[in-house]
């Protein structure tokens, strides 16, 4: 528990390459709601004032409507943060939807709800699809053994990472490395 509290501390007193002290980047922001989250408990969660005001995003349909916008899909604070620490620590084996639920003190339910209504994906989908895409650097980039990959990238069980990345990939790991470097030649 103490491992997600001091991630979500640590992201939220990390000043932003602008100065700015806000937690969401300026992508996010724009895509945050003007609502305040609410807490499990039912009490509003302060957001930063710039995403209290209403975002003018919008995107032209094409169709037979071509004059109807409509707005762009919204970014919850929470599932920005979980996204941002899943970013930042993707290979700690300890990430989990539980832990994520405590340390924001929501209900696990209630985040993977609001989580995939964001980014139209469960969290254990994210966790997974951003160890693959690390892992694609340390296979292009290293001759590490694919284990060891495995494992730097968070996966404690190198037979599920083998499973995944071909789901993901279409292909092995070792397959993927081999056309890797024929392709560069």
């Amino acid at each position: 528990m103490g491992f997600f509290k001091n991630l979500f501390f640590r992201s939220k007193h990390t000043q932003q390459p602008d100065g700015n002290d806000t937690a969401l980047p300026v992508s996010a922001a724009s895509a945050a709601p003007s609502e305040q989250a609410e807490t499990q408990s039912g009490e509003a969660c302060p957001l930063p004032e710039e995403l209290e005001k209403e975002p003018e995003t919008e995107i032209p349909v094409s169709g037979p409507e071509p004059d109807k916008p409509i707005s762009a899909p919204r970014i919850h604070p929470a599932a920005w943060q979980v996204a941002d620490c899943i970013e930042t620590e993707y290979a700690s084996p300890e990430l989990c939807v539980r832990g994520f639920a405590e340390a924001l003190e929501m209900n696990p339910t209630y985040l993977c709800r609001i989580f995939r209504a964001s980014y139209q994906m469960s969290i254990n989908d994210y966790i997974n699809r951003t160890r693959i895409h690390h892992s694609l650097e340390y296979l292009e980039e290293t001759d590490m053994p694919v284990e060891d990959i495995a494992r730097a990238v968070g996966f404690e069980n190198t037979k599920y990472f083998f499973v995944l990345f071909k789901n993901i990939m279409g292909t092995t790991p070792r397959h993927y490395r081999i056309s890797f470097r024929t392709g560069m030649q």
